[in-house]
C-alpha cells in the first residue's frame, strides 16, 4: 500500500455526501506531495471539498496561536 492510500484509508470515513469533512496535506521537505478532500464543504448544498476549499477558521485560531507561542516559549526561542 502506497503512503498517498494509506492517508486516503485514514480518512475514508469521512468521505461521504452527508458528512462534515476535512482537507487534508502532506509536505515532505518543503514539497507537498499529497493533497485531497474528504466529505462535504456545505451539506445544504451538496458542496464537496477539495484541496482548494478555504475555510473560515474565525476565531478557532486563537488556540492554535496561543500553543505555537507556548511550545516556542518551551524551547526558549522567545520570552514571555
Amino acid at each position: 500500500m502506497t503512503e498517498a492510500e494509506r492517508v486516503d484509508q485514514l480518512f475514508e470515513a469521512w468521505n461521504t455526501k452527508d458528512s462534515p469533512g476535512c482537507a487534508v496535506a502532506v509536505m515532505r521537505d518543503g514539497e507537498v506531495i499529497y493533497k485531497r478532500g474528504f466529505g462535504m464543504a456545505n451539506l445544504g448544498h451538496g458542496v464537496a471539498i477539495g484541496p482548494s476549499t478555504v475555510f473560515h477558521s474565525a476565531s478557532v485560531s486563537k488556540q492554535f496561536t496561543a500553543f505555537a507561542i507556548l511550545l516556542l516559549s518551551a524551547e526558549r526561542k522567545i520570552v514571555t
